[in-house]
């Protein structure tokens, strides 16, 4: 799990949403302790994940980095606005 402690590697995410955030005044606010999530899907070693909500996709792609062989479903309630390229995402 040492690999998950080192820098960010979707910092480049976590700056787009918050300055789209910033932008649009939208409510994508991505969990700012994305190291955290990728330990705890690691831990316990997670096959799925369900993340309601995606955004530009940050906390999704923490938990991919901690679990990389989990499947992960992702649904955004805004759709084709903050899709995660490496995702695909349901949309309601």
């Amino acid at each position: 799990m040492s690999h998950l402690l080192s820098a960010d590697p979707s910092a480049d995410i976590l700056s787009t949403t918050d300055t789209q955030r910033a932008r649009h005044g939208c409510g994508a606010y991505p969990y700012d302790k994305g190291t955290l999530l990728g330990v705890l899907a690691a831990a316990v070693q997670v096959t799925r994940i369900i993340e309601v909500g995606t955004a530009f996709g940050y906390s999704g792609l923490w938990l991919s980095h901690g679990a990389p062989r989990a499947l992960i479903d992702k649904i955004e309630k805004i759709p084709r606005v903050f899709v995660s390229p490496v995702n695909t995402v349901l949309t309601i």
